[in-house]
Formats: C-alpha cells, sequence, structure tokens
C-alpha cells in the first residue's frame, strides 16, 4: 500500500481497500475456525475497530499532526527506526561500505587537520618557558630588515652570546616541487 503520493481521498481509497482486504482474510480464518460467516464479519469489525477512526489516525499521521502519545512511545521510536536503519544497511552491502567509508575518510580528515591547528596554535612549544622565547633577526648591510642571518653569524652568537640561555637556527628554503621543459 503506497499512502505517501497522491491526495487525501486517493490515500482515503486506499486505506478502504486494505482494511476490507485485512477483514476479509480475517473472516476467512474465523470461518476456518468453524464460526458462520455473519458471526465472523460481525467479530471481525468489532476486534478491528471504527474504520473512520483508523483513517483518521492514519491521515494525521501522515499530515504530521499527531503528537507523541507518551514517553514510552517516544522511546520506541528511535529503537524502532534504528531496527528499521540497520535493516536497511544489512541490505545494501554496497550502499553501507560506501557509506562507511566514507565517514571514516571525513573523521579522519577531519582528526589530521584537527591536529595539526592544535598544535600549531594552542599547545605551546616543547621547551621551558615557551613565554620567554625570543627572534633574532639581522639587518642586511643594504639596511633590509628581518634579513637572514648567515650561519657564521649564529654560530658567534651562540658562543659569545651572555644574555640567552640556549639558541637555535632556522630557515626556509624555497623550493620547486615541479620541474621545468629541462626535466
Amino acid at each position: 500500500m503506497d499512502i505517501l503520493p497522491g491526495s487525501r481521498s486517493r490515500r482515503s481509497a486506499q486505506l478502504r481497500e486494505e482494511f476490507v482486504a485485512y477483514l476479509e482474510e480475517r473472516v476467512a480464518e474465523l470461518v476456518a475456525e468453524g464460526l458462520e460467516e455473519e458471526d465472523a464479519w460481525e467479530q471481525a469489525r468489532k476486534a478491528f475497530g471504527d474504520i473512520e477512526a483508523v483513517e483518521a489516525e492514519v491521515h494525521a499521521v501522515h499530515d504530521g499532526k499527531r503528537r507523541w502519545g507518551s514517553m514510552k512511545e517516544g522511546l520506541k521510536s528511535p529503537l524502532r527506526d534504528a531496527r528499521n536503519a540497520v535493516r536497511g544497511l544489512v541490505r545494501a552491502p554496497g550502499f553501507t561500505l560506501v557509506a562507511l567509508a566514507t565517514l571514516a575518510l571525513g573523521l579522519g580528515a577531519n582528526t589530521a587537520v584537527y591536529s595539526l591547528v592544535d598544535a600549531a596554535l594552542f599547545r605551546s612549544p616543547p621547551v621551558e618557558g615557551p613565554d620567554e622565547l625570543i627572534a633574532l633577526y639581522t639587518t642586511s648591510r643594504r639596511g633590509f630588515p628581518r634579513s637572514a642571518t648567515s650561519y657564521p653569524d649564529f654560530l658567534d652568537y651562540r658562543e659569545r652570546g651572555t644574555t640567552l640561555q640556549g639558541l637555535a637556527a632556522t630557515s626556509t628554503l624555497p623550493a620547486s616541487l615541479g620541474h621545468d621543459e629541462r626535466g
């Protein structure tokens, strides 16, 4: 029974067909148990309840107007949804594999980026007294500030310096990661 598409009257017709089919099936079961057909119809209608009320309830659920009746019913719904989701994933192993791989890659990439940002921006450098670190630069003979310090100058600073506890040097090296026409 496909009650999602179509108008309310179409849904009502489909519901009526479904209800009648259910009642006919139940009557056949009761007749097979030995009841007269008339008594079987009466008992089946009585057990089913008011058809209009059931139809109204189905329309309310479909239209999204029904509220959760109780906390117990509210807790059953997510569990039912989870069971249906697992059942669907078992039926479609290819989709499940792609979904899990996508989640794993996304979570892994997110963790890697977060770890880099955390190490670069939020954690202190692994030295004693990180708030006491300073950066030394050289002014070139032509007057360019923050010029690179030569290695011999660095060795002189390290050997002759008396105000600093320790000294370390870093350097950036411009490099091309591609190749040109020469290979």
